[in-house]
């Protein structure tokens, strides 16, 4: 049996980071950028993304990520924020990179992906999709990688469940055409 699709999960993965300052990093920057033109206080901001991130968690695929982000956040906040989600969509494209400085790349990522593509694999990212595209996007950049080397990457918008659930499983198999998905901790290791 020929294996056609092959799955990374970004975060530690393809992108190696250290978690505590990489959340740090990526919260202070993006409270800079929203919390006072948005007249919001940092704390209920930051307390707003976690919020949105364990309703993503949660979430029973009745709904997109993305919307259950947005109904949590605004929740907290008391306000709503979804017209500002250009706004977000920018910050995860320029100061979003301010994270930057807790990853680095693994050694092993390019060349993987690249004997993979010379062999005509399908490459997927399946990282947790509980951010939007551009964020996804950018941390690919980081590991030294083309978002355009991957036939898919999985992202709030376009997913209704997280990596724990099993209905987030039947989305990659739906997106892969694949008769089963097995998930399992990758590791990548030197290529002779």
């Amino acid at each position: 049996m020929m294996l056609k699709n092959f799955l990374f999960d970004l975060d530690g993965t393809l992108l190696p980071m250290d978690l505590k300052p990489f959340i740090e990093l990526y919260l202070q920057a993006f409270c800079k950028r929203f919390a006072d033109p948005m007249q919001l206080d940092p704390q209920k901001l930051v307390q707003g993304i976690w919020d949105g991130a364990v309703a993503m968690g949660k979430n029973d695929g009745s709904c997109l990520n993305r919307e259950v982000f947005w109904k949590a956040l605004n929740r907290c906040c008391g306000k709503d924020l979804r017209m500002h989600e250009k706004d977000f969509d920018d910050f995860y494209r320029n100061e979003f990179a301010a994270a930057k400085d807790a990853t680095w790349e693994n050694p092993y990522a390019a060349k993987t992906i690249r004997l993979l593509k010379e062999n005509g694999r399908r490459l997927i990212v399946a990282t947790n999709p509980i951010f939007p595209m551009a964020a996804t996007h950018a941390r690919i950049c980081w590991a030294g990688l083309d978002p355009q080397d991957f036939d898919s990457a999985t992202s709030a918008p376009a997913a209704a469940s997280v990596r724990r659930r099993a209905s987030w499983s039947a989305t990659i198999q739906t997106r892969t055409c694949a008769p089963r998905v097995w998930a399992c901790k990758p590791i990548l290791s030197p290529i002779a």
